[in-house]
This record gives C-alpha cells, structure tokens and sequence, in this order.
C-alpha cells in the first residue's frame, strides 16, 4: 500500500511518500501541524484537485475516553493543577514563559520518567497561549529541521513552544549535537523545552543554555491521595495505605503504578487488589551508583551485572573505563582489563558505524568483564576525560 501523510494523522503500514501521485492514499489528520484544519493544508486540496482518495483520522485526543483506552491517557492531568507535585518547578516554569527571554531561550526539565515532565511542559504551553511543537532529540532529523527553520530566521505563525524529548538520548558519540542543539536554542525565535530523564556530563553545553528544572519524584503519600480518586471512579477496592505501599514497591513511578492497577485489576474482577510486585532498583540508579556498584559487587550474577551497564550503554562503559586503573592491584591487572576494554571498543566502534545493535551485548559484556578484572576498590572519581578532550577538540 503506498500512502502519504499529512497533518496530525497516526496511519502506520504501508509505504510511505511525501510526494502526491496517482494511486496513492492520502491519511489526513484533523488539523495541520499549526493549528489550521486539515482542509487548509496544500496537500490536502492538492488530492482533492486530483482526485486522490483521503481517509481522515482523528487525533490522539478525540481517540481517548473509550473502555480499552490506558489509564495513563483517561486520566492525564489536563490542567497544571492537576499534575501530582512540582509545584516548585512549575512556578519556575511559568516565570521562565511569562518573561521569556528574559531568562534564557531554552528550559531543560530533568528527572526520573514516569513522573509527568512532558504532561508539564505540554499544559504550561497550552495554558500560556502557546502552540506546541514536539521533536525528538536523539533523531538526527529532528535537529536538521531546526538548523533549517532557525537558519533561516522562519516567522512562527503563531505563539508557539517547541518540545525537544529525550535530549539525553544523544549517546557519547555524538560530540557535536548537544553543542549544535544549545547554539540553536541561543538562537531560537521561540522557546524551546527540553526533557531528559536525567543530566549526564554530555548535556553540560545543553544545561548552560537553559534554565535547568530539576524534577524529583512525588512522595507516595501525595501520589496514593491523588490516585484513590482514580480508583474510586474505576471500582477499584484499595485502601491509601495500601496504594502507598504501591508506590513503594513502584518506586514512586506514578505512570508504572497507574498501569500495573489497571492491568492488575481484570473487568470481571474490579475487587481483587492489585499485584504489588518489586520495580527493578536498577533503573533508578544513577550513573555513579551503577558503576560503583558494578566494580564493588563482584559476586552479583552476570545478569544483575548487565543491569548496571544498561542503566545507561553508552556512559557505563566509559566510566569503567577511566576507574579500571585505579582499580587495578597489579600490572597483570591492569594488562588483562585493558584487553577487555579494547575488546569492547572494537565492538562498540563497529555498532555505531553500521548501527549493528546486535554487538551491543557484546559491549556490555566487556564493560562486566573489565569490571571483575580488576580487585581494587572503585574511585570515588569516575566522571570520563574522553568527554573532556572530545568537548576541547
């Protein structure tokens, strides 16, 4: 099927074109990307001139509100009032549009996921006027569209604010893009909000040209006295105590614990209580944990040494790097961990030129391996030079 879309649709399959042919279907969502409705859009009048067939489908939003629909989507705060805590970075955030740029062009909000940091920035848009533009950091092709709009010195037609997702999705290769990113938020015509889940060395030109806002998980009691409405409404039979310990076991995630009540809790048994199983500690390590934790446990299982590395691939094995030395009680210590390191950079070099993801195992298990090589206690020091030099360069 060879289709072409256009506007805020959400068709998948098929092949997709950008250009309008005979043969072709056009997928129209309801309104252009700026707000227009969808019949304004060339494209649109385009297939209608040359009589292709259009198929419209709704938005995200006018999709909600059904029986199988998420929770997460019933539910999702519509107003900033709603948002469950942060009201310290959302006053920060309001002060930062209200007098944009007054306080720098860009805001980067930071922490753990699951804890609405893009419900935030969307609702601190819609209630400020703005327009909301939403990008992908980590895709190249989302930057090359703001080179080309910013270059250009392109008018915004209306208010508008751009969200950059994921900007701590940059790996350790990519040297330029965080730097490119910040120069293009220096120049930016409109603001601009970036979301990372957390701020690793690489974002350091990022974090000096935003207004960083520092996000932390709610507190369970403040989670469990927000979520017994929810359950209210759903017939859901949980006490607040129980749902705080919930969010305990949940690690304090709300998206996780709205969805393990939901799928926890079957139609035809609305009254059973919700399963209260252990969230992975791991993923809420930061990068210093996980690699103190990696070379100090040397009796963990391989799989649970993994975890450590997958807490963040590109970064771990960087940090493992620079600590394996001091680290090392012998010459022969350190001859056998440096082999695993050129091992593993071998393969890691080779991933990111083919984009081969099935030699990721292989670096992880090196980055392990370097790990146990080696006997001596971790250094408290482990923040990698290679950024440094690449960042001089």
């Amino acid at each position: 099927m060879d289709v072409v879309k256009t506007g805020n649709t959400t068709q998948q399959g098929g092949r997709v074109h950008n250009v309008l042919r005979k043969g072709y279907i056009l997928h129209a969502g309801t309104h252009c990307n700026d707000g227009r409705p969808i019949t304004e859009s060339a494209r649109y009048q385009e297939a209608i001139r040359l009589g292709i067939p259009i198929i419209t489908e709704p938005s995200k939003e006018e999709r909600k509100g059904g029986r199988d629909d998420l929770w997460v989507d019933r539910y999702a705060p519509k107003t900033l009032a709603n948002v469950i805590g942060h009201k310290e970075s959302i006053a920060q955030l309001t002060q930062w549009l209200k007098v944009w740029p007054a306080q720098g062009r860009g805001a980067l909000i930071s922490g753990p996921p699951g804890i609405g940091k893009s419900t935030m920035a969307h609702l601190l848009a819609k209630e400020a006027g703005y327009t909301i533009t939403e990008y992908n950091a980590s895709d190249t092709r989302s930057i090359s569209m703001l080179r080309g709009m910013f270059g250009l010195g392109m008018k915004r037609l209306q208010k508008e604010v751009i969200v950059m997702d994921e900007v701590d999705g940059f790996s350790a290769q990519d040297r330029g893009g965080v730097g490119e990113l910040a120069d293009l938020i220096r120049k930016s015509n409109c603001p601009i909000i970036c979301i990372a889940n957390q701020l690793p060395p690489k974002l350091a030109p990022l974090q000096k040209a935003c207004l960083v806002v520092k996000c932390s998980r709610p507190v369970k009691s403040t989670i469990a006295t927000a979520l017994l409405g929810l359950c209210k409404k759903e017939g859901v039979s949980i006490s607040k105590m129980e749902l705080e310990t919930l969010c305990e076991t949940g690690g304090n995630d709300i998206r996780s614990i709205v969805n393990q009540l939901q799928f926890s809790v079957g139609d035809n048994n609305a009254s059973s209580q919700p399963s209260t199983s252990q969230k992975d500690a791991t993923l809420r390590l930061d990068l210093f944990s996980a690699t103190q934790k990696l070379m100090s446990n040397k009796r963990i299982s391989l799989h649970e040494a993994d975890d450590f590395v997958y807490v963040d691939y590109g970064m771990v094995p960087l940090m493992v790097q620079e600590a394996y030395l001091a680290a090392s009680r012998s010459l022969d210590e350190a001859v056998a961990a440096s082999e695993q390191i050129s091992f593993g950079d071998m393969m890691s070099t080779r991933q990111w030129k083919t984009q081969d993801w099935s030699l990721l195992p292989h670096v992880v298990h090196s980055t392990v391996a370097t790990s146990r090589k080696v006997t001596g206690p971790c250094p408290f020091q482990i923040f990698p030079q290679l950024l440094g030099k690449n960042s001089k360069r």
